[in-house]
């Protein structure tokens, strides 16, 4: 594939380790990140979504836990909010869903880039708010998280969403007030859609839509 050439998205068909993909012309980086391999296109179905308030940190962090006791190896998580929108208190709780001892300190790895925690899998933990260019994320070499085993946790993750797979359940914060964030999750893939039915399920509190 020419890098050079302008894509958008569209998709693929895998057949092992074939993906076989129709796009249009559009986006420059996602040609280059398709030329690299570290995106890769799959199967859409329609978007599962799901939009809670929660009250305080506690209930945000609550949310968390009972997203990350449903994930498994593999899964990633795209945290998207503005500044002090709880994007950590979230990643706090689904540290503590996949089993993170407590007493570890969850903040973001704002300059390490890439924070590692051990639970009942392997945790990963990404801020790529500093990343400002495509070469930065191809040297960081974040494929072989995404890819690759355990739970991936980005924050930030609007800033690059061509890295994205496309397997991704993306979970949005918005500000109400001091107190009170809207945390909208969605997927358009079968394994995102099937965690966020669950949530839907068995979360205790009444969700918005």
């Amino acid at each position: 594939m020419n890098a050079a050439r302008k894509w958008s998205w569209g998709f693929a068909i895998q057949t092992g380790n074939d993906w076989r993909c129709k796009a249009r012309r559009n986006d420059t980086w996602t040609a280059q990140l398709m030329n690299s391999g570290l995106i890769r296109m799959g199967a859409v179905v329609n978007e599962e979504r799901l939009s809670i308030i929660t009250e305080s940190d506690e209930e945000t962090i609550r949310l968390g836990r009972n997203l990350g006791s449903l994930l498994r190896e593999g899964d990633v998580v795209a945290l998207v909010g503005e500044l002090g929108s709880g994007k950590t208190w979230m990643a706090k709780g689904i540290t503590a869903g996949l089993g993170i001892d407590p007493r570890t300190v969850v903040t973001s790895p704002s300059f390490s880039l890439v924070n590692e925690y051990q639970g009942r899998t392997t945790v990963f933990h990404m801020d790529v708010y500093r990343l400002e260019k495509l070469s930065e994320v191809l040297s960081a070499g974040l494929e072989e998280y995404l890819h690759g085993e355990g739970v991936v946790i980005v924050e930030w993750a609007n800033r690059w969403p061509q890295i994205l797979p496309e397997w991704t359940i993306t979970v949005t914060l918005q500000i109400l007030d001091s107190e009170r964030r809207k945390i909208t999750l969605a997927s358009k893939h079968p394994r995102g859609a099937e965690v966020i039915r669950e949530i839907k399920s068995n979360y205790p509190r009444t969700p918005t839509g």
